[in-house]
């Protein structure tokens, strides 16, 4: 099972999600959640995978889905808190090139203020 928080401040909106993210329902669920973070007008949205031990590949669809409709908007994804597992997983589908990680939330919004 998978809990999410969602906080806005500025123009970050953070998701933070916990629990595995490997069945059917967790990334459709996933996928809820990010549509309805990104239907706001933040233009930074940070998920935090902190608390997510191991994801599949729905997941990650999820999360591509999401960077797709945010870029489509000149909006921007970022990943925070990637565990050694989740990195691996990166690293192998090439998804490492593909999105923006960073070691925790507070790194991504310093990320951003200094550009």
């Amino acid at each position: 099972a998978m809990t999410r928080e969602v906080s806005t401040e500025d123009k970050f909106a953070v998701l933070r999600v916990e629990g595995r993210i490997w069945e059917e329902e967790d990334s459709a669920q996933l996928n809820e959640i990010i549509e309805n973070v990104i239907s706001g007008d933040c233009s930074y949205v940070i998920i935090d995978l902190a608390n997510v031990p191991i994801m599949n590949s729905s997941g990650l669809g999820s999360l591509i889905a999401a960077l797709k409709t945010i870029r489509a908007r000149a909006g921007e994804l970022m990943l925070a808190g990637i565990n050694e597992r989740l990195a691996q997983l990166f690293q192998i589908t090439r998804l490492d090139t593909v999105f923006k990680t960073y070691d925790d939330v507070e790194t991504a919004m310093d990320k951003v203020h200094s550009s």
